[in-house]
C-alpha cells in the first residue's frame, strides 16, 4: 500500500477544515438571510395593516375601506400586484379588497391572528391577519420571487463551495509542495552522505522558522557526526598505534631472542619484557571492554558503602611510582571518615584514570595534589568534594567543552603522551552512573583543578 505523503496529508487536512468552514458559514449565512427576508416581509406586513386599520369605515356595522383621498393614496402606495389587502366579515367572505386578493381563496380556516404562510396554485403567499370588531383584516404579499431569490442563492452556493474548494486543494497542493521542498533537498542529501562525503552541508537560505531550524539543526547533527567519525577515525589509530607498538615489541623481543642460544637469565628477561608489553594491551583491551559496557548500557553497578578516604589513600599510594618516575610529587589532604555509595572497582577507576592524567600532563618537578573534604550547601544537602589539582600544562578554554568526549584527545600528536582518548570520557560516564558532578577548572600554563562532587 501506497504511503500517503505529508504535502497530500496538509492539503486534505486544509481542504476538509476549509470545506467545514465554509459550509457552517454558507448554511448559517443561508438560514441568515432568509430568516431576515422573512422579518422583513412580516414587519412590512404589518407595517401595512396597521395603516390601513386607521382608513377601515364601521357605517352601518358594515366593513369597508374609506375612499378618501388619503385613503386612495396609501392603497397605491403600498398595493401591487404582488401585495393584497382584504376585509372578511366573521364567515370569512370578502367584503372590500384591494390588489390580487381573489388568488388567495377565501377560506375560514386561514383566519388566524397572526402569520401564515399559505401555498396556492399561484405560488407562496405570506398572510398577515389581524382581527376586528366585526370581521377581518387580511395583508399578504406574494414570496414566491423571494423563494426564487433564495432558490438562486442555494445554486450559487453549491457552485460556489465546490468551485473553491478545487482551487483551494491545487493551491494548497502547489504551497505545501514549495514549503516542504526544504525537507526533500535534505532527504535527498542524507541519501547521498556517507563516510567520504561527511562533510557535506545543506546551503538554503531560509528565514528563522520551523524548516529554518531544521536546517540549522540537521547542519548540525551533521556536524556532529563529522565530528564523532573524525574521533573515531583518529580512536582508531591510536589504538592500533597502541596495539601494534607491544605487538611489535613482542616480535622484536623473541625474533632477538631466538636469534641464537641463550641462558635460562636471559630467556627470562625477556620473558619478563613480554609480559609488560601484554600487560600494555590487556589494560586497552580493559579500556575498550568499559567504553563498549556504557555505551550498550549494559553496566550494572555493583553498590555498596565505600570509605572514600581510604579508597583515595590507596589509590594515591598506588600512583606513587607513576608520579616518582616523572619527577612529579603527588600528595593528598584527606578529610577522615568520608562516606559514599557506589561500585567500589569503577570508583577506584575513575581517580586513578584523573590522576594518571594528572601526572603525565604535567611538568617534571610539578606537584598533584588530591582533597577530599565534606561540603554542606543549604537546604541541608550533603556532597563529597574531592578535587585533583596539577600545575601542568592546562587546558586550553575553546577545548573544556570536548575534554570528556569519547576518543577526543587536546594534544592529536602520537608522539607526546601515550592513550586512546578515552580516560576522561569513562570518568564522565562513572560520575553520571554515580549521580555525580564533574567539572574542571583550567588556565594555560598554570595547570588544571578537575572536582568531582558525590551526593550523600
Amino acid at each position: 500500500m501506497k504511503t500517503i505523503t505529508i504535502r497530500t496529508k496538509l492539503t486534505i487536512w486544509y481542504v476538509t477544515f476549509l470545506a467545514i468552514v465554509l459550509i457552517t458559514f454558507t448554511v448559517v449565512l443561508y438560514f441568515s438571510f432568509s430568516t431576515n427576508l422573512r422579518r422583513t416581509i412580516d414587519k412590512n406586513l404589518e407595517f401595512i395593516a396597521s395603516q390601513l386599520i386607521i382608513n377601515i369605515d364601521y357605517d352601518d356595522n358594515k366593513l369597508a375601506f374609506q375612499n378618501t383621498e388619503n385613503g386612495a393614496n396609501l392603497i397605491k402606495n403600498f398595493i401591487g400586484k404582488e401585495l393584497f389587502a382584504r376585509i372578511l366579515d366573521e364567515n370569512g367572505n370578502v367584503i372590500d379588497g384591494f390588489g390580487n386578493y381573489f388568488l388567495l381563496p377565501a377560506d375560514p380556516k386561514i383566519l388566524k391572528k397572526g402569520f401564515l404562510t399559505i401555498l396556492t396554485d399561484s405560488g407562496e403567499w405570506r398572510v398577515y391577519t389581524v382581527k376586528l370588531s366585526l370581521g377581518w383584516l387580511q395583508v399578504a404579499e406574494f414570496t414566491e420571487p423571494f423563494g426564487e431569490t433564495l432558490e438562486k442563492f442555494r445554486s450559487l452556493l453549491v457552485i460556489f463551495i465546490p468551485l473553491t474548494l478545487i482551487i483551494a486543494s491545487i493551491g494548497s497542493y502547489l504551497l505545501a509542495k514549495k514549503t516542504l521542498k526544504p525537507i526533500d533537498r535534505i532527504t535527498n542529501l542524507a541519501r547521498e552522505i556517507n563516510a567520504e562525503k561527511i562533510d557535506r552541508r545543506l546551503d538554503i537560505d531560509l528565514p528563522d522558522d520551523e524548516l529554518g531550524r531544521l536546517s540549522k539543526t540537521f547542519n548540525q547533527m551533521l556536524d556532529r557526526l563529522e565530528n564523532a567519525l573524525n574521533s573515531q577515525k583518529q580512536f582508531s589509530a591510536n589504538a592500533a598505534h597502541d596495539l601494534r607498538t607491544p605487538l611489535t615489541s613482542i616480535k622484536g623481543i623473541i625474533d632477538v631472542t631466538l636469534n641464537r642460544e641463550r641462558d635460562a637469565l636471559e630467556y627470562k628477561d625477556s620473558l619478563i619484557q613480554i609480559r609488560k608489553q601484554v600487560e600494555r594491551m590487556s589494560k586497552l583491551v580493559d579500556t575498550l571492554l568499559i567504553v563498549a559496557r556504557f555505551d550498550s548500557k549494559a553496566i550494572k553497578l555493583h553498590k555498596e558503602k565505600i570509605d572514600l578516604t581510604e579508597l583515595l589513600e590507596v589509590v594515591v599510594e598506588q600512583m606513587q611510582y607513576a608520579a616518582n618516575r616523572k619527577g612529579i610529587i603527588l600528595k593528598a589532604d584527606l578529610q577522615d571518615n568520608l562516606t559514599i555509595v557506589g561500585d567500589f572497582d569503577l570508583v577506584v577507576r575513575l581517580f586513578l584514570n584523573l590522576i594518571d592524567n594528572a601526572i603525565k600532563y604535567n611538568q617534571p618537578g610539578g606537584q598533584v595534589t588530591v582533597t577530599a573534604k565534606l561540603s554542606e550547601k543549604k537546604k541541608g544537602l550533603k556532597h563529597v568534594l574531592v578535587s585533583i589539582c596539577d600545575t601542568g600544562q592546562g587546558i586550553p578554554e575553546n577545548e573544556l567543552e570536548r575534554i570528556f568526549d569519547k576518543f577526543y584527545r587536546i594534544d592529536k600528536s602520537r608522539s607526546r603522551v601515550e592513550g586512546a582518548g578515552l580516560g576522561l570520557s569513562i570518568v564522565k560516564e562513572i560520575a553520571l552512573a554515580h549521580n555525580a558532578e564533574i567539572q574542571v577548572k583550567s588556565q594555560l600554563g598554570k595547570g588544571s583543578i578537575f572536582i568531582v562532587k558525590f551526593p550523600i
